[in-house]
């Protein structure tokens, strides 16, 4: 057979088809193997372990090779679709781009009991059996990768196996399923009136307490993350597995593929060092908002020329740039130097390393490193001048204590 037919009928083979067809003679298999994304995937390890563990998690079947590429190529995050920033993670089993805000989210995707699921928001088990981004997780997974556990299936409702089997499924995708169900009969509008009829008439306590504003109009999975917590089935399910299944299951870290540059290139992301460092000082601040708005700031990743863009509007990026400001690599090392060089003196006494400690917190790190080097110079002397001193005057008492022990076993003896 002809290699373009051969092409064309690799199009259209999923992941998992792909694999097992390169299998069938060493001649396909050079074929498949020169493919330039299969390639590529061989050549880096975040692409090959994401393909490997989609193998191993039968999610490979829903997806092909253009499918895995498209998501390679696409730099917004899925879910927020902020397209400001690049999405360094990826959902293997919806084959998306989750950016570092949002991951938080996926991985603590609350899955609901099937029995939970199908009253709340009318479901049964019939409902897209089998679709892309179902999957099927025992109670006691088995290792694959290092430090990584699945045994993942396609079955649209996620099934724990211990002493007893409970049928789960993910609060996200519960929520996509009931809305394209009822998309002809209210949609959004439906679903939230089910769910509202289900929590009267199972825990109306919780009207009390004004929970239903987590129900938007939109019936957004954060808001209704909120309010699922609280319903008393989930509490019972979730103090019996919460460690059945791990949060982050099948999400890993993805670099983006440059389509259009040839030779293809491949971008890991950059982060802020501006954003960082701000997050890093504001993290104590009494100003909770403002500790959490300067921390998402410093979760988001850029391309290059996405930070390019960035770096014109971020005042700290700039500073340090132009050496106004400490990196924070810096700071990490000149803490770590401080930290360490107080422990080698671990007889001093908890009065004066309690003064170091004190000084060592009153140094403001946000001023150019000349002056933020200044400061700490002196108190590194300091330190080990101090600590010198102690040893020495304890060598002292001991020898004088040995001597003294001496004498007097001489005048004993």
């Amino acid at each position: 057979m002809p290699d373009e037919i051969l092409l064309e009928i690799i199009s259209y083979l999923d992941i998992a088809s792909l694999v097992r067809f390169a299998e069938c003679n060493p001649d396909l298999r050079s074929l498949i193997v020169g493919l330039r994304h299969v390639r590529i995937a061989k050549s880096h390890t975040y692409i090959r372990s994401a393909l490997l563990e989609m193998l191993h998690a039968g999610t490979a079947r829903f997806f092909t090779l253009d499918d895995f590429v498209s998501m390679l190529t696409t730099s917004k995050c899925m879910i927020c679709k902020d397209s400001d920033a690049f999405a360094p993670w990826v959902c293997l089993m919806l084959c998306e781009r989750v950016c570092g805000k949002c991951i938080k989210i996926e991985r603590k995707n609350i899955r609901l009991p099937q029995n939970v699921a199908s009253e709340c928001l009318g479901l049964n088990l019939s409902d897209k059996v089998g679709e892309p981004g179902t999957a099927s997780v025992f109670r006691k997974p088995k290792p694959l990768l290092s430090e990584r556990f699945s045994r993942v299936g396609c079955r649209a409702w996620w099934t724990m196996r211990g002493d007893n089997r409970l049928d789960i499924i993910p609060l996200r995708l519960a929520v996509k399923l009931s809305l394209e169900k009822h998309a002809q009969i209210g949609g959004a509008s439906h679903v939230k009136n089910l769910i509202q009829a289900y929590i009267s008439q199972n825990d109306p306590n919780l009207l009390s307490r004004g929970q239903l504003n987590a129900i938007t109009d939109e019936c957004d999975v954060r808001g209704l993350s909120d309010l699922i917590v609280n319903l008393e089935d989930w509490k019972q399910h979730e103090k019996r597995y919460e460690d059945s299944i791990p949060n982050w299951i099948l999400t890993g870290y993805m670099p983006f593929l440059h389509s259009a540059v040839l030779p293809l290139q491949l971008e890991p992301g950059l982060l802020c060092e501006g954003c960082e460092r701000i997050a890093f000082h504001t993290r104590r601040s009494p100003a909770t908002a403002a500790a959490a708005a300067a921390a998402a700031l410093a979760e988001k990743s850029y391309l290059s020329a996405q930070y390019e863009v960035h770096f014109q509007h971020c005042d700290a990026a700039q500073s340090i740039f132009q050496g106004e400001r400490l990196r924070m690599s810096d700071e990490k090392d000149v803490r770590e130097t401080l930290s360490t060089t107080l422990s080698r003196f671990d007889t001093l006494e908890l009065s004066v390393r309690d003064h170091f400690l004190s000084q060592i917190r009153r140094i403001d790190f946000d001023r150019t490193p000349r002056e933020v080097y200044a400061a700490v110079h002196p108190l590194l002397l300091r330190i080990d001048l101090v600590g010198k001193r102690c040893l020495q005057q304890q060598t002292s008492s001991r020898q004088v204590v040995s001597s003294t022990t001496r004498r007097f076993e001489d005048y004993t003896g």
